[in-house]
Order: structure tokens, then C-alpha cells, then sequence
């Protein structure tokens, strides 16, 4: 059953984002040079977590507590201490933190696990020398459709163009 966020009635073109986990590397390239690349891609991640309003302040805030997270960081650092690349071994953490966070069945703490997913690409994506995850540019009157819509993905948005956002979670 569908949860309205705003009542009303849109129209407009439909355009549909597609999530996209980049391949990583299982083994690392050694363990000192693994744990810098982590703690360097962490540091620059959240050194670009800008403010803005309220909502993507609030966004930065959580999101720098979960990169500061020493239960997350030592999930990574066990991953990477076994020989895993710092990519697979910070996804491993992420995924097994959202998945504790999923058993618990706490709607309030659910939200963590979209932030914990965003967390998870923006990393992956610094580790591989690559821009984080874009969101699509978006023609005016946009019906965005998604499998669930990231927080960053969201901050990204131009909302003067959209009509509206449809996903099927978050």
C-alpha cells in the first residue's frame, strides 16, 4: 500500500533513476596502502558534505557520524586486515551495519540504512577515482520514479523542475 508524502496530482514526463553499484576490487593491493586509500577516500568524503538548508545540514551531520562510526570503521578494518581491497571491504561494512539495522525492525532507525547506502557509493566511488553517483539532469515537469531516492540524490535535485518523486521505498 502506497504512503502519500504530499497530496495532489501531477503531470509531467516520467524519468527513471537507476541505481548502479560500481565493481570493486576484492583484494587489496596490501594492507597499509589499503587502510590509507580508506582513510583518505573517508576524509575527502566528509569534508564535501556541505550545509545548505536545514535538511541538507541535518544530512551532514548524520552522514559525518556515520563516517566517524568505529563499529563501521572496524567492520572495514577487518575486511581489509583478511586482504580485502578498502572498496570491498568498506561495502561489506556497510551492507552487513544496514542489514543489523534492518533486523531490528525500527522504523526510526531505518532511515540510516538509505544514509548508510549513499555513505557506501560516494566512498566506493572516491576510492575508484571517480565523481560520486550524478543524478540525472531532468527536463522540466519530471515524474522522478525510483527504487529509493539516496539523501545526496535528493539534495541534487533541481525541485523546480519536478512534479514529482515516486519510489518504491524510503
Amino acid at each position: 500500500q502506497a504512503v502519500t508524502g504530499a497530496p495532489g496530482l501531477a503531470i509531467g514526463q516520467v524519468t527513471q533513476l537507476r541505481a548502479v553499484d560500481l565493481d570493486v576490487a576484492v583484494d587489496g593491493a596490501g594492507v597499509a596502502h589499503e587502510r590509507q586509500a580508506l582513510a583518505e577516500a573517508l576524509a575527502a568524503v566528509a569534508a564535501g558534505l556541505g550545509g545548505g538548508n536545514r535538511a541538507a545540514a541535518e544530512i551532514a551531520e548524520a552522514h559525518r557520524a556515520l563516517l566517524a562510526d568505529p563499529e563501521l570503521a572496524g567492520a572495514a578494518e577487518r575486511g581489509i586486515a583478511a586482504g580485502r581491497s578498502a572498496a570491498f571491504a568498506w561495502r561489506a561494512a556497510t551492507r552487513f551495519a544496514a542489514d543489523a539495522i534492518r533486523a531490528t525492525g525500527d522504523a526510526l532507525l531505518m532511515e540510516r540504512v538509505a544514509d548508510l547506502a549513499d555513505l557506501e557509493r560516494q566512498v566506493i566511488a572516491r576510492l575508484l577515482g571517480q565523481d560520486a553517483p550524478a543524478v540525472p539532469l531532468i527536463a522540466p515537469d519530471t515524474i522522478l520514479i525510483a527504487e529509493d531516492l539516496l539523501p545526496s540524490q535528493f539534495l541534487a535535485l533541481d525541485r523546480a523542475r519536478l512534479a514529482g518523486i515516486v519510489t518504491a521505498a524510503g
